[in-house]
C-alpha cells in the first residue's frame, strides 16, 4: 500500500513538472512562431487579449437570422421520453439523425430539453419522423411560419423561462 502511495505521488510530481515545463516554454514558442511568420510581437499582450474578448462579445451568435426551409412547419412541442416528442398534441418520433437547435442555434440533446408548450419550427423526413427542430426566439415566433400563411399557434399556458 505504501509503495502504491509513493507511485501516485511520483506520477503526480512528474505530471506537474511536465505541465510547468510546457507553461514556461510557451512564450519561447510564440516568439519563434512570430519570428518565423515575421509577425510583430504585441507590445501590450494583456490589452490585446482584452480587446479581442470585447470584440467577441460584441457579436452574439443568436443575432443572425436563421433560414428555415420552406418545408418547415410550426408547432407546439413538449418533450417526452426519447425518441418521442409531443407536437401539436400528437406523439411523434424523432429520426435517428434528428437535430434540435435552441434559440441560440446550438444543438440541444433531446434528454436535456425542459418545459412544455415550446413553440418550434420542425421538418419531417420521408417516413414522417421529425428530422429537425428549431426552438424559436420571441422575434421568430412573431414572424409568419415558413411556407405557410397561417397564424402562429400560441401555447395554452405561460411560456417556460429561457424559451
Amino acid at each position: 500500500m505504501a509503495n502504491r502511495k509513493k507511485l501516485g505521488y511520483t506520477i503526480a510530481l512528474v505530471n506537474f513538472a511536465h505541465a510547468t515545463a510546457i507553461a514556461h516554454s510557451l512564450p519561447d514558442q510564440l516568439l519563434r512562431i512570430n519570428h518565423f511568420l515575421r509577425l510583430p510581437m504585441p507590445r501590450f499582450p494583456l490589452f490585446s487579449a482584452a480587446l479581442l474578448l470585447l470584440a467577441s462579445l460584441a457579436s452574439p451568435v443568436h443575432a443572425t437570422d436563421r433560414p428555415f426551409p420552406e418545408s418547415a412547419k410550426r408547432g407546439i412541442m413538449s418533450p417526452k421520453n426519447f425518441p418521442v416528442v409531443l407536437i401539436n398534441g400528437k406523439e411523434r418520433l424523432l429520426s435517428p439523425a434528428a437535430q434540435i437547435r435552441n434559440t441560440e442555434n446550438m444543438i440541444e440533446m433531446p434528454a436535456s430539453l425542459r418545459g412544455d408548450n415550446i413553440i418550434v419550427n420542425y421538418t419531417e423526413n420521408q417516413f414522417g419522423e421529425i428530422i429537425r427542430i428549431w426552438i424559436l426566439t420571441p422575434e421568430e415566433i412573431r414572424q409568419t411560419p415558413p411556407g405557410q400563411g397561417k397564424p402562429t399557434p400560441t401555447p395554452a399556458g405561460p411560456m417556460p423561462p429561457g424559451h
